[in-house]
């Protein structure tokens, strides 16, 4: 996540005509992806992410899924995100949120989608 991070943020364009001012870059260099780390910022006015225009952008980490052997835990990880990002859009008073799944090696998305949805049902 964090390589993602610097790829799709720190070192774009966008980035370079400061963008993302809100977010200090030591707070962006600290966000790790470890289980349930967050990260909220706020991009910039400029900022669109590529879809569409991002008031707020929430990171929400779930660890090294190498080192998870277990698929129940595997799930409960996805499904902990998904509540996680719930009670930050209580917190936030946001109603309309759009979700990127990364692509995982041996995980189907569909998978990974469901159980981000169970959790936001759940969280929310």
């Amino acid at each position: 996540v964090k390589m993602a991070l610097g790829n799709a943020f720190t070192n774009s364009p966008r980035a370079e005509r400061g963008d993302l001012h809100a977010t200090p870059q030591a707070e962006i260099d600290e966000f790790s992806g470890k289980p349930e780390q967050l990260l909220l910022f706020y991009p910039g006015k400029n900022w669109t992410g590529g879809t569409g225009k991002c008031r707020r952008l929430l990171l929400v980490g779930v660890g090294d899924l190498a080192e998870v052997s277990e698929p129940g835990e595997l799930y409960e990880r996805f499904r902990t995100a998904g509540g996680l990002i719930a009670g930050q859009c209580r917190k936030n008073k946001v109603t309309d949120i759009a979700v990127r799944v990364p692509e995982l090696d041996g995980i189907k998305k569909s998978v990974v989608v469901e159980y981000i949805t169970e959790g936001l049902l759940l969280g929310s």
